[in-house]
């Protein structure tokens, strides 16, 4: 099976900005897990629809859904989703509406 060049969730290091490849505990997966659930239920309204990275911070125990497809330029901000499924920032764009 072939896998991704770089994986598909990441921790967030808030004080360096590193980002690097993370274990999350079995709190976090479940929570991930009841995230995309909750999300997916909501088909058109979902805010993680179109999701290209997932990163988890662990300062703020939430997960940011990034929907840009470069990390070298993005017009939106990301969904900031927390492990109790509350919307903490339902992203949108940078600029304009």
């Amino acid at each position: 099976a072939a896998t991704a060049p770089y994986p598909l969730i990441y921790c967030v290091n808030r004080i360096h900005g590193a980002r690097r490849e993370c274990e999350l505990g079995t709190k976090e997966l479940r929570a991930l897990i009841e995230v995309l659930q909750e999300q997916l239920a909501k088909g058109a309204d979902s805010h993680v629809t179109g999701t290209w990275t997932i990163r988890y911070d662990r300062e703020r125990s939430a997960f940011t859904f990034d929907k840009c497809e470069s990390e070298v330029y993005c017009e939106e901000r990301p969904v900031v989703i927390g492990l109790d499924q509350t919307v903490i920032d339902p992203g949108g764009p940078l600029f304009g509406a």
